[in-house]
């Protein structure tokens, strides 16, 4: 993900729905399979080690939710249950906004 994904992209269904359109053009995403390949590889090495495995679970899950939603957009009923089941997860959602020490060193290079 790049910085201009971030923050409102996820609850904005009609940005993910562009990003998703065109993850299924490219033949797909492992990040968006589960929340341990979201974790593996939508996290940086270091929000890996900071976050407790609850706190990476719960954000994976929230994000993927989120997605999942979004896919559903079109289909109010279907997309207003999915964000029921996300909205709530919020509240709990670890603040963890951390430099990426990897990519801080290939800026340096």
């Amino acid at each position: 993900m790049t910085d201009e994904l971030n923050f409102g992209f996820w609850h904005n269904p009609s940005e993910t729905i562009r990003v998703f359109k065109r993850i299924i053009e490219m033949g797909g995403c492992k990040a968006l399979e589960s929340p341990q390949h979201f974790i593996a590889e939508l996290l940086t090495r270091r929000e890996r080690e900071t976050l407790e495995t609850k706190q990476k679970d719960l954000v994976a899950n929230y994000y993927l939710g989120l997605f999942r939603a979004s896919a559903a957009y079109l289909d109010a009923e279907v997309f207003t249950r999915l964000r029921a089941e996300v909205d709530p997860l919020r509240e709990q959602l670890p603040v963890f906004v951390l430099p990426d020490t990897d990519m801080e060193m290939k800026e340096a290079v």
